[in-house]
């Protein structure tokens, strides 16, 4: 929902990670859950992360969640 400028600035710089770094993250990384309260935030259209995993993360964090209908 960015417009072209900040589009371009981003994509200009963006940096692909090397493969083993994402068969490890897709392989799945033990993240504690963390003490302080927190707050996930969804965007009904994101394409990257899907709002059901959104949901998911924020169930086992026991977080707080705000959804943004017709965002990305």
């Amino acid at each position: 929902d960015s417009d072209e400028k900040t589009i371009d600035f981003a994509w200009k710089r963006w940096r692909d990670e090397s493969g083993k770094v994402m068969n490890a993250l897709r392989a799945g990384i033990p993240v504690p859950a963390p003490k302080a309260p927190a707050l996930v935030i969804i965007g009904e259209k994101d394409t990257d992360i899907a709002p059901a995993t959104s949901r998911a993360i924020a169930s086992y964090l026991k977080a707080d969640v705000h959804e943004y209908a017709g965002m990305s």
